[in-house]
């Protein structure tokens, strides 16, 4: 009787450590859908890709530029509107220089021209950016 007492013990132990272990395992954080515009010329066939780009420019600002960029309003962080100089000026201005202030990696041609789509493209958020500021996040 003393020796299953015991394993159901050790039983019950073991299942309260594999749970509490699997219950503070990260888990990926998907995104939410963030509503956007196809491009007025956009053909249908080529509907499918922008969505894949699109989406890829969104991951890629959440991971990259969100903490710095990002607004707070309402206690809540707004991804702002970009006007269009403002996006053609920020890939201009991409460098290393610029680079060197993410925290763990450059943006690629490529991943740039994705999140320029993300923000191009997607539905406005009614919060501006200045001309010329310099936009701070809360994500610090």
């Amino acid at each position: 009787m003393k020796h299953a007492y015991c394993s159901f013990f050790l039983v019950v132990l073991l299942l309260t450590v594999a749970f509490s272990v699997s219950a503070q395992q990260p888990k990926s954080k998907k995104l939410p859908k963030i509503a956007f515009d196809y491009p007025d010329d956009i053909v249908d066939t080529a509907k499918k890709t922008f969505e894949k780009q699109f989406n890829q420019g969104h991951a890629i600002y959440i991971a990259t530029c969100g903490s710095c960029h990002n607004k707070a309003v309402n206690g809540k962080d707004v991804i702002p509107d970009f006007s269009l100089p403002q996006l053609m000026d920020y890939e201009m201005r991409m460098s290393q220089d610029h680079g060197e202030q993410l925290t763990d990696r450059f943006i690629s041609d490529e991943e740039m021209a994705r999140v320029v789509i993300f923000l191009r493209y997607k539905k406005r958020s009614g919060v501006n950016v200045r001309p010329g500021a310099v936009v701070t996040g809360t994500n610090r």
